[in-house]
């Protein structure tokens, strides 16, 4: 076991010392640009995104925000939308919308939506199924009341030339029945790249979730763990199989809290009773809904390795308002929520940062060759400051800049990642995303 310095502190890593030649740099990424989403329907939108080529041309579907009250899903009419040429943040202009879907998702209802009364979203990153010309996208729940509730969690829609949408689905995880663990693998879609699929037994999708925090205190994953699968059936109902385990950062593995959690640097200090893991014999462990990864793109190249983006937190880190502990201590305050009078997770400071999982690693979990949780697949540090590579994404005022909402999707045919950030482009009461595109590195 090796070592390697992140953040300040040290963390071991499994294999060889630091970045081998081929592993992924985020200096290896290209921004190209942005574009503005300014159009009704899109202020609060969550992110959602895939991408698709149609008669030779790239278009992005993206998913409208509507206020839809108590409960239920927040997540509107689907568009498909052209990006216009790229620019920077000042002189960059709207997407151009080119058709729409309505009620194009599953619609919870019944028994369902009692269980969801806190809210449900679809997920962030969703999968364009060229072979089977149909979208994957995944959904996870809001603070879930119930431990044994199952929710399935993947679906999928045609999207006809006529504006009509041919459903297929939802599917449950492992289980028809019992809830075995769905909320680690619930909010997030991606592709594994090809020279990896054979290696995973021909599957070629990866479902994630990483930060969705407690959600009802379930199996979720404490740091950005996800599974391999094969897709189900359209015509079945048969549940998603259990799939290869990229990484397990969740109570599923069978392991004590401090031998499952995702590894990460020393510098924090935990006032959240339970739950959030201080720091223990020189090691830091992930900080539930404030440290954030969102599965980016998994690359299989030249440069190798699944990117996660996202956010750590450093110093003081606690529950309860922005300036004061739950028992209404004074600490912090919180600098991208102060005089916000919210109540929830907080901390002194949010780093934005990168990383890789390694490609020799990830090529170790398919083979069965190394473990998937904790020391074993530690999640490499390669920015602790995306923000200043990339200074043309703004940090939204007053709010955390990256949220449980950043939608990715790679474009495998021009190797671009799209990234949609939400909340970024305030116009008078409303928050508009937008829409960054890196060429990623062949």
């Amino acid at each position: 076991m090796s070592i390697l310095r992140v953040g300040g502190s040290l963390a071991r890593v499994g294999g060889s010392l630091g970045r081998d030649a081929g592993d992924l740099a985020l200096t290896d990424l290209t921004y190209l640009g942005q574009a503005r989403a300014e159009i009704s329907g899109f202020s609060y939108m969550t992110g959602q995104v895939a991408v698709r080529y149609v008669s030779g041309q790239r278009r992005l579907l993206l998913s409208k925000w509507t206020n839809s009250g108590t409960g239920g899903s927040p997540q509107g009419d689907l568009v498909e939308a052209t990006l216009p040429t790229l620019a920077n943040a000042s002189s960059s202009t709207n997407i151009t919308v080119v058709r729409s879907w309505a009620n194009w998702r599953h619609d919870f209802t019944g028994t369902d939506l009692t269980e969801l009364a806190n809210g449900w979203h679809v997920g962030s990153g969703m999968y364009w199924d060229e072979d089977q010309g149909v979208l994957w996208y995944t959904m996870w729940p809001e603070y879930l009341g119930s431990a044994t509730y199952n929710m399935p969690i993947l679906a999928a829609s045609r999207l006809n030339d006529d504006g009509s949408v041919t459903k297929y689905g939802p599917w449950k995880y492992k289980s028809n029945s019992t809830a075995s663990g769905f909320r680690r693998v619930c909010q997030n879609i991606k592709p594994i790249p090809a020279s990896l699929q054979s290696a995973f037994g021909g599957r070629k999708v990866a479902l994630f979730g990483g930060p969705i925090g407690a959600s009802g205190g379930g199996e979720v994953n404490w740091g950005p763990g996800g599974v391999a699968v094969h897709l189900p059936d359209l015509g079945s109902s048969d549940p998603i199989e259990e799939g290869i385990e990229i990484a397990n950062y969740s109570p599923t593995s069978g392991l004590s809290a401090f031998q499952y959690h995702c590894r990460r640097d020393t510098d924090y200090t935990s006032y959240i009773d339970g739950g959030n893991l201080a720091v223990s014999n020189g090691r830091g462990y992930w900080q539930m809904t404030t440290d954030m990864a969102h599965p980016a793109c998994w690359l299989g190249g030249g440069k190798r390795g699944l990117l996660a983006i996202g956010k750590l937190t450093h110093g003081d880190v606690w529950y309860g308002f922005e300036d004061q502990l739950s028992n209404g201590t004074p600490i912090g305050p919180d600098p991208l929520l102060v005089n916000q009078g919210s109540w929830g997770y907080f901390a002194e400071e949010h780093r934005p940062t990168a990383w890789i999982l390694k490609h020799d690693h990830l090529a170790e979990r398919a083979a069965g060759t190394r473990a998937a949780h904790a020391d074993a697949m530690i999640p490499q540090v390669i920015s602790e400051s995306w923000d200043t590579l990339w200074t043309q994404i703004a940090r939204p005022g007053n709010t955390a800049w990256v949220s449980m909402h950043e939608g990715f999707a790679h474009d495998t045919t021009a190797n671009q990642l799209i990234w949609v950030h939400p909340r970024e482009g305030p116009v008078g009461y409303e928050i508009y995303p937008r829409i960054h595109v890196f060429q990623l590195p062949s």
